[in-house]
């Protein structure tokens, strides 16, 4: 005994949509944002603390501009000048709108590397990105 309702099958196919640009912007601010959280926990990009200031520079940065860690905060204007420099579909560029900032960087590079994305970031940015919900289904024709 045939039954009356019968299935519709229709063809579907799974879409990996496009970032849009102004999306791209918000996942740049908020890597933006993660890296600034970490380096005021004091870590480099491999989620360790930093190395030590020298003991001479860490009392006097103790006594003017607190805490005396390994930061990049000492008067702000590195903090400032990191910003989302271009962004397009798929692609977002982070970098240093300020020259003396971005000399400062390069600078404490050699030191020890902070500035960067370091496997914590990856991981908060991987969530950032899947709550966009780059896939969606769409019915073929």
């Amino acid at each position: 005994m045939p039954t009356r309702f019968q299935p519709r099958i229709t063809k579907a196919r799974f879409v990996v949509s496009r970032f849009t640009a102004h999306q791209m912007v918000e996942f740049g601010n908020a890597l933006l944002g993660d890296i600034n959280a970490r380096l005021d926990r004091g870590e480099n990009v491999h989620d360790q603390p930093a190395k030590a200031l020298a003991e001479r520079y860490a009392k006097w940065k103790a006594r003017r501009y607190p805490p005396a860690i390994r930061n990049l905060k000492l008067t702000g204007r590195t903090r400032r000048g990191a910003k989302v420099m271009s962004a397009s579909e798929n692609r977002v560029v982070i970098g240093f709108t300020d020259p003396v900032a971005e000399q400062r960087v390069v600078f404490n590079q050699r030191r020890e590397r902070q500035w960067g994305v370091s496997p914590r970031n990856l991981q908060h940015i991987a969530s950032v990105i899947a709550a966009a919900r780059a896939v969606r289904a769409e019915r073929a024709a």
